[in-house]
């Protein structure tokens, strides 16, 4: 875990409490009901891509593990300084 940590990390835009890699691992920051950081486990839709689910106010929302990625490190962010 500790390698892991090492890594580059960023917030999910969207979902508060998780980041995404670039290596397309996506981890639940410490919360006041759970004590560590954690690796979420990722299982393939009907159709073979992975996808995680993440909880936002106690709803639930399955995502595609690439459009996280996608979301997370693709997209230009607001700052307007490119990716």
């Amino acid at each position: 875990m500790r390698e892991l940590l090492a890594t580059e990390w960023r917030d999910i835009p969207g979902f508060p409490g998780y980041q995404a890699s670039k290596c397309g691992l996506i981890m639940s920051l410490d919360r006041f009901y759970s004590v560590r950081r954690r690796i979420l486990k990722q299982t393939p839709n009907s159709g073979g891509y992975l996808r995680v689910s993440l909880y936002v106010k106690g709803k639930q929302f399955k995502r595609s593990v690439a459009h996280l990625i996608y979301m997370t490190w693709a997209r230009p962010n607001s700052s307007g300084n490119g990716y």
